[in-house]
């Protein structure tokens, strides 16, 4: 039921939505969060 969900759990997008930060800045955006 969840198999096409868990493939992708885990990874960064490769592409922009309409909220968030650019895909692209996922990983920096992630690390300055979690070293604050």
């Amino acid at each position: 039921m969840y198999g096409h969900i868990w493939k992708w759990a885990g990874d960064f997008r490769q592409t922009n939505k309409n909220i968030g930060v650019e895909y692209w800045k996922i990983f920096t955006e992630l690390k300055m969060l979690l070293d604050d």
